[in-house]
């Protein structure tokens, strides 16, 4: 069998009956779904043959009460229309022709008068496949509704224009589509362009296109934003009439009129106020002084920092110092506070030139800088940069005409095995840290950096325990003044006692001040039991006095820390105490060291003098130790020298301190000062001084520190 043949005759099999029947069937059916479908559309559609230049198919049979067949060419619009209407007809086909599309709104009136808004679109359409058009489809859509709500809208908004031309605010009002149909005289001044040139624009045209979605979300008509409520606030970009673009506040609000959505858009360039921000946020995180980043701005990079080191623990180190100026006081208040504040402002400058950019230094506080340094290998390298520094800064400043020589202490924390237990986790632990390697450094002597280790940490952790306990101290009432008498050499009568003050703690029994009291001034409780210990051994002295009509004078001397002699209140204090107590004032003596007056000189003399006017005397502790300069013994209105023990403990053996010794009784009475010496211990040191002209002694060959009770026993042995 030839099957090509047979596929040949296969192919070439005539159509029955039967199949053409069902096409035809089928084609019909879908030309009457077809029909029904634009039977029902909402628009009117009709079909012009251009060539018959008559309408072949129309959904509706009636179009303002005319029949199809009374549309004729060529303008096929249902209704009468004007002449300006008829024009705009004439070109609205010769763009069909052209363009092959073209739409027109225009206005009709139907068979019974009444005015209708229509919208006319229209197509070619070519036949059978081929690029040459035979039909034109005309799609009218009936707009009288929205042309009605557009006028509403338009008066409504010529009775706003006076308004909206005179807010200072620009302000936009965009339709559903959003379409600009509103534009006032500030938005123009703003944006660049007139009115004219914007209305019936898409809002694009203000606002860039990385926005829309900003404009979709807030400005279509399917936004939440309900009535009358605040839609939107947020910055975006405007884009002016020269291409250029600047930040823009928008707030969007929804207007409805007639039911229909409207968008006001209030638009407020911002680009001074984002300018003034910026300047406020380097204000907020920078030092006014210096111009380095403040504390703030530290402690966020120290803290980003921390979390970062943890992510690269093992190969990334970082290291943090305080820096701070050695003995800042003295030179802030001998040359004055400008000249400290441009103390600051060069040692500022030359430790920013010690650092790259990499790295941060910021003014922390006062006179005390912080530095962060990122990336570092190992210690050696933390420790050489801050060598780097102390070289940086041993060359003069020259302020105002002085030249000052300045040297820093320099704590070091950093994040190493080799120094620490485990990594940091928190910044405050990284300052803590640093900070007590700077107060280890200025303990040492100043002029040196200290790099803090795991026994510092617990020595710190020691010492909080201490101040801990020393507040619970103050509360329980554990502290205890006692009372070293002070002698009359010549006549082995005792004229005194000064006051030390002992801690009786619970478990450990008496606690020597050298354990605390510099704790309690680090912490500040020492203005509390200074207060304490003066008011405590005055009324005890006055008590005495009482008990003992023939040691009526006696008198007590009480130690005036820095931080007291700090306070403005001290003349008063001391008075209240006096009133208090019904202390004699000539029977008070306020021992002050020679750091604590000279470091407070400016106020110092003021000081001193006021107290004198109370009548109270006042008497330089530890004479020889310190500055020990003749001009402050004339300056200061003193009436007693106590020379330091560590003299008069080495007399007997050390020439030189023999000879201070007698230079102090000499210098202070050629002055009118008495003298005191202090821990005496022999029978020959007695001699010496008696020889040397010293009027008075305290040490252990008269008495050790006596509690209360003691020194009243003490007392009446002498008042027998």
């Amino acid at each position: 069998m030839n099957f090509e043949s047979q596929e040949r005759s296969d192919d070439r099999q005539p159509m029955t009956p039967t199949s053409h029947q069902m096409l035809l069937s089928e084609l019909v059916e879908q030309e009457a779904l077809f029909r029904s479908v634009l039977d029902y559309a909402p628009d009117i559609m009709y079909l012009v043959d251009i060539t018959s230049q008559k309408i072949i198919y129309a959904n509706r049979q009636e179009i303002f009460g005319y029949a199809i067949d009374e549309l004729v060419y060529p303008y096929f619009t249902p209704g009468s229309v004007t002449t300006e209407e008829r024009e705009l007809l004439q070109k609205h086909w010769q763009r069909v022709l052209q363009d092959r599309r073209s739409t027109v709104e225009y206005r009709v009136r139907d068979r019974w008068g009444r005015c209708e808004w229509v919208q006319n679109r229209a197509l070619m359409l070519p036949s059978d496949g081929q690029q040459r058009a035979d039909y034109v489809l005309v799609v009218l859509t009936i707009i009288t509704q929205r042309k009605k709500l557009e006028h509403t809208l338009r008066e409504h908004l010529l009775r706003l224009d006076g308004i909206i031309n005179l807010a200072m605010d620009a302000i936009a009002m965009i339709d559903a589509n959003q379409q600009i149909i509103l534009f006032n005289r500030a938005a123009e001044q703003i944006f660049g362009y007139i009115a004219a040139d914007v209305v019936g624009e898409h809002i694009e045209r203000l606002i860039p296109v990385r926005y829309h979605q900003y404009i979709h979300d807030y400005g279509s008509a399917g936004t939440p934003i309900r009535r009358g409520m605040k839609g939107f606030e947020d910055g975006v970009i405007g884009l002016r009439a020269d291409g250029s673009e600047f930040p823009l506040d928008a707030t969007i609000y929804q207007v409805n009129v007639d039911e229909q959505p409207f968008f006001a858009i209030i638009l407020r360039d911002i680009t001074d106020r984002l300018l003034v921000e910026e300047q406020l946020q380097h204000l907020v995180l920078h030092d006014e002084l210096t111009g380095l980043p403040n504390r703030t701005l530290f402690v966020r990079r120290l803290q980003r920092t921390i979390e970062q080191s943890h992510l690269f623990y093992q190969r990334r180190l970082f290291a943090m110092m305080f820096v701070d100026i050695d003995h800042f006081r003295v030179i802030n208040e001998s040359l004055g506070h400008l000249a400290g504040d441009q103390l600051i402002r060069e040692m500022a400058q030359r430790l920013e030139g010690c650092l790259d950019g990499h790295h941060t230094v910021a003014r922390f506080s006062g006179d005390e800088f912080a530095i962060l340094l990122e990336d570092v290998t190992d210690v050696t390298e933390a420790t050489e940069q801050a060598v780097v520094i102390q070289q940086a800064v041993q060359s003069p400043f020259f302020i105002f005409d002085h030249e000052v020589v300045a040297t820093v202490s320099i704590g070091i924390a950093i994040n190493h095995r080799e120094v620490l237990e485990s990594a940091y986790q928190r910044y405050e632990d990284v300052l803590r840290d640093a900070d007590t390697a700077l107060h280890q450094a200025k303990s040492l002597g100043r002029a040196r950096y200290v790099v803090f280790n795991m026994e510092m940490y617990n020595r710190a952790r020691a010492r909080l325990q201490v101040e801990m306990e020393l507040r619970r101290a103050i509360e329980r009432n554990e502290l205890r003044v006692y009372y070293q008498p002070i002698v009359d050499l010549t006549t082995d009568r005792v004229m005194g006692f000064e006051a030390l003050v002992r801690w009786q703690h619970p478990k450990r029994g008496i606690v020597m001040p050298s354990e605390f009291i510099g704790i309690a001034e680090e912490s500040g409780l020492i203005n509390v039991i200074d207060m304490w210990v003066w008011y405590e051994a005055c009324r005890q002295v006055r008590a005495w006095q009482q008990e003992f009509p023939c040691l009526s004078q006696l008198s007590i001397s009480v130690n005036v820390s820095g931080r007291a002699f700090t306070r403005t209140d001290l003349v008063q204090k001391v008075e209240e105490i006096l009133l208090q107590t019904g202390l004699d004032p000539s029977c008070m003596k306020l021992e002050l060291t020679e750091g604590v007056m000279i470091d407070q000189f400016e106020t110092t003399i003021n000081t001193l003098q006021q107290l004198r006017a109370l009548h109270v005397e006042l008497c330089v502790d530890d004479f020889g130790t310190g500055y020990s300069s003749l001009r402050y013994l004339q300056l200061f209105p003193i009436q007693i020298v106590k020379i330091d023990q560590s003299f008069v403990s080495t007399m007997d053996d050390n020439a030189e301190s023999a000879a201070i010794a007698q230079a102090t009784v000499l210098l202070s009475h050629a002055l009118g000062l008495k003298v005191v010496a202090e821990g005496i211990e022999t029978m020959e040191q007695i001699a010496r001084l008696e020889a040397m002209g010293c009027e008075y002694g305290q040490g252990f060959i008269f008495s050790r520190a006596l509690s209360s009770n003691d020194a009243r026993r003490f007392l009446a042995r002498y008042a027998e």
